[in-house]
């Protein structure tokens, strides 16, 4: 299981109900931390859902981490910037952690996708495995469905088979 960690944004219109924010203290952070295991106990994992601002904001990173560390999560990485800092969060407290290669869907025209999938293909071929990101847009699920033959000859697996950072 995954729960994805809705944080705030450099820019975004519609923020989500417990968006993680940078002014928020380590109590405010860890609540909801346990919060979500509370409500879903057999949670491993958590990534960002937005986040552009809080990934790259070390204070609120540190928070993060120590209470991610506490509650025995894995952080994957949804890379909303180039600028985060999460690796150096996740070995300062031991978190394991993972990181996204391709996000597939910023553009919801078909080529786009399909050639972010094809990306995905390539990383994969050339490092043994690779993180797409995507959304359940209408297009996404349509590209995804009709690229059925680059699965072939690849092993789709869980993240706990995925090497950690």
């Amino acid at each position: 299981h995954l729960i994805h960690f809705p944080m705030q944004a450099t820019s975004f219109k519609f923020e989500e109900e417990n968006t993680l924010h940078i002014t928020d203290t380590y109590e405010e952070i860890e609540k909801e931390v346990k919060r979500l295991k509370t409500l879903y106990p057999n949670a491993t994992y958590t990534n960002n859902h937005t986040g552009s601002k809080f990934t790259a904001h070390h204070e609120s990173m540190d928070k993060l981490f120590r209470a991610l560390k506490k509650y025995d999560f894995t952080f994957l990485d949804s890379r909303t910037t180039a600028q985060s800092v999460a690796n150096i969060y996740a070995k300062k407290y031991d978190v394991p952690f993972l990181t996204r290669n391709i996000f597939l869907d910023n553009n919801l025209e078909y080529n786009y996708i399909k050639n972010q999938l094809k990306k995905a293909m390539n990383i994969e071929h050339k490092t043994g495995y690779a993180i797409a990101i995507g959304h359940p847009h209408d297009m996404t699920v349509k590209v995804l469905k009709e690229s059925k033959a680059l699965f072939e000859g690849l092993d789709i697996v869980y993240l706990s088979e995925i090497p950690k950072e």
